[in-house]
């Protein structure tokens, strides 16, 4: 009998040693599972990033911008950013938003990914669509509302002052958003 039990002791023995070197064994085989799937999917995110250009140099860049006053001057209209410093009459405030027309329509003509040659329903060319607004120009908009108060009985503009104003189109297939002006400013007749 004692050498059925020191016998099945050493078969227990051998058992535990199996046991824990497979349970080591799993954990490796686990954490290299996880480290091969972390590597893969950073491989696929890396070669998704675009490759940017090195920039070497900036040019020097030089913008001016600004609003000519002086033919509204010559006729005797007044228009400043500040408050009026001599006595007036008040006519109103004054709100002038411009947005310009804007158009859908084709704007170039691109090569079709589907293009089959043997099929001749199959375009070669599709169409790209785009949203054309029209120039506007700041100058504009400040002979508008120039206008707007001369007809109110004003002769100057204090408190002037200009901005952008957007106008979004939503809920529609071709959303878009219209970029235009917006002047403020208190008309006023000049009594000296």
């Amino acid at each position: 009998m004692h050498f059925w039990v020191v016998g099945l002791w050493r078969v227990m023995d051998q058992l535990m040693k199996m046991s824990v070197l497979y349970i080591v064994n799993q954990l490796i085989i686990s954490s290299m599972k996880r480290l091969l799937w972390f590597f893969s999917i950073w491989l696929l995110l890396a070669g998704c990033m675009p490759t940017l250009e090195t920039l070497n140099y900036i040019p020097k860049e030089e913008k001016f911008y600004g609003i000519d006053f002086r033919k509204y001057s010559d006729d005797g209209f007044y228009i400043t950013p500040e408050k009026c410093q001599g006595r007036y009459e008040p006519v109103g405030l004054v709100e002038y938003v411009i947005l310009p027309a804007a158009t859908y329509a084709v704007t170039d003509y691109v090569l079709n990914p589907n293009y089959d040659r043997n099929d001749p329903a199959s375009p070669k060319y599709l169409q790209d669509w785009s949203w054309l607004e029209e120039k506007m120009y700041i100058q504009e908009a400040v002979d508008s509302i120039y206008l707007k108060c001369k007809n109110m009985g004003a002769d100057g503009i204090m408190n002037f002052d200009f901005s952008s104003s957007n106008k979004e189109y939503t809920g529609i297939k071709n959303p878009t958003m219209v970029s235009g002006y917006r002047l403020t400013g208190f008309a006023i007749k000049r009594l000296d």
